[in-house]
């Protein structure tokens, strides 16, 4: 069954696979009749069509009523817009599914999600925090180490914690500091140099108003390296001109920048510590200008990798998943590469690339000419095994020959990555599943100290 990974979090979703990021949806809808438009054509008419466009569905969904007679609640918007990922990927039965989940949401989102999800041909197994994903990107530290996820209307932040494992901590909000709001600011910014400038006001007319608003992000993105941006605008077959100063954008955007460093200290104080503060933000916010600038001297802005939070959902996979039973939401996960004790340590990558032991868990069980046992029917056991509904005790063995690994009489539920073995050699970095249960093939390596 084909995988795939939703993030819900920060502004837009993001939809991606074991190959990458397909796509990505703003969190836009526009009621037109009965129809709903979505992403990046809803947001392109919101200015034309104010009153029939929505942007919080998602960061508050719930059954919140609106006002529109075929759509009742701001969670009959995410339900289409799951529909409209689904068509999307052209998915023609159910299809597994990861979703990274921002911070904020509370148990009845999580329930209405899911109650969507149901309906759709998603199959959700493993609901996934965004905070702790962020903090897999990272390597562990003692610093005060808090996730942003600047949303629409509202910023999200995180405390991560680092201990034996990757864990949720503290969530607050910040009202006001979306990107909707940045947006609206600079549009008043801007608006106000054509006026001076060229006496032309965009805002009197909605064509010029969303032409404006849908060129804010390439003039950000101009003045993140240079000193000016030339703003032009084309009404009636004229054409209007403007320039905006880098000095101009970051002195509009400081007082969210404020907002922040100084809700990431007020964060702090209340932790009771004098730690550095790590703030992990997506690249969006980490490239605006002037950032850093505005951040207190104690806070370190470290930007995180979109591409390297889907490579490691998909690496620990089987670690994020539930099969037959509503999805949980993961909001602590063990650190990458555990060790069972001081003189050990676990490699997934080994020149030698043969598996030495299996890694289930926070546990490593050797795999040298063993029976792979059946966790549910032998509980007791401490030789390697893996829990299945299989009515038999031996799920199959591993055998060494000419120093290579093979696997034997698999019973035909278990898995090599997901598919039946097609080759009997097994290497470092195979992953062993079945029935939710998994075991990934490592090799450990003796160290003296």
């Amino acid at each position: 069954m084909a995988a795939y990974v939703i993030d819900l979090s920060a502004f837009q979703i993001s939809v991606g696979d074991k190959n990458g990021w397909r796509f990505k949806s703003r969190h836009y809808a526009l009621l037109d009749n009965e129809e709903v438009v979505l992403g990046a054509e809803a947001k392109s008419k919101a200015k034309l069509y104010p009153t029939a466009s929505f942007n919080t569905y998602w960061e508050n969904l719930s059954t919140e009523p609106i006002n529109h007679s075929h759509q009742r609640h701001y969670v009959d918007l995410a339900y289409a817009h799951l529909l409209d990922l689904s068509e999307r990927l052209s998915l023609k039965s159910k299809s597994d599914l990861l979703v990274i989940v921002p911070s904020h949401f509370d148990r009845t989102q999580l329930a209405l999600f899911l109650g969507i999800a149901k309906h759709t041909f998603f199959n959700v197994i493993g609901l996934i925090d965004a905070g702790v994903v962020a903090g897999m990107t990272v390597k562990p530290t003692k610093s005060f180490v808090v996730y942003l996820d600047i949303q629409s209307q509202q910023a999200v932040t995180t405390h991560v914690e680092f201990n034996t494992k990757i864990s949720r901590g503290m969530v607050s909000q910040i009202p006001g500091i979306g990107i909707e709001n940045i947006f609206d600011k600079l549009l008043r910014i801007i608006t106000d140099a054509f006026i001076s400038q060229c006496r032309f006001n965009p805002q009197h007319n909605a064509e010029t108003e969303q032409q404006l608003y849908d060129k804010i992000p390439a003039w950000i993105e101009c003045l993140a390296s240079e000193s000016t941006a030339a703003l032009t605008l084309e009404q009636s077959g004229s054409n209007y001109s403007a320039q905006l100063s880098q000095e101009q954008l970051v002195e509009a955007l400081g007082e969210y920048y404020k907002k922040i460093s100084n809700h990431l200290l007020s964060l702090r104080a209340n932790a009771k510590t004098e730690l550095p503060v790590v703030l992990l933000a997506d690249a969006w916010f980490s490239s605006l200008p002037g950032v850093e600038d505005y951040l207190d001297s104690c806070i370190e802005l470290k930007k995180v990798d979109h591409d390297d939070r889907l490579k490691r959902i998909f690496l620990r996979k089987f670690e994020l998943t539930e099969y037959g039973t509503d999805a949980r939401l993961i909001t602590s996960i063990s650190q990458i590469d555990p060790k069972c004790n001081e003189n050990t340590v676990y490699k997934t990558e080994e020149p030698t690339n043969v598996p030495t032991h299996a890694l289930v868990g926070n546990k490593a069980f050797s795999v040298c000419d063993v029976a792979i046992l059946n966790r549910r029917l032998m509980p007791e056991s401490s030789s390697f095994a893996m829990t299945s509904k299989s009515p038999l005790k031996t799920l199959g063995s591993l055998v060494f020959l000419d120093k290579k690994l093979f696997a034997r009489d698999f019973v035909s539920e278990l898995l090599v990555n997901d598919k039946p073995p097609t080759k009997n050699e097994l290497v470092v970095g195979d992953i062993l599943s079945i029935d939710g249960s998994s075991a990934r093939l490592i090799t450990v390596q003796d160290v003296k100290h």
